[in-house]
């Protein structure tokens, strides 16, 4: 689902980069990963997501993660 190509930029290294195949696959996770983040953010409040934020969590995958949910709340 991938293809290593060279870089050109950087001849010792290889970009890696997704087939079509795997591009096409696209809709089908994202339409996953909302329907993940509904039942994750359900019953939480935007009080209480901001308040997570505010405490900035260690990890940058939850700050995303809140960010996208309050964005697709709005």
């Amino acid at each position: 689902m991938y293809t290593r190509e060279r870089n050109p930029n950087d001849a010792r290294s290889k970009l890696v980069c997704p087939t079509d195949k795997a591009l096409s696959l696209k809709p089908q996770l994202l339409k996953i990963i909302a329907n993940w983040n509904d039942t994750l953010t359900q019953g939480i409040t935007e009080e209480e997501i901001e308040l997570v934020k505010r405490i900035n969590p260690p990890y940058p995958y939850i700050r995303r993660y809140l960010r996208e949910a309050t964005t697709k709340r709005e």
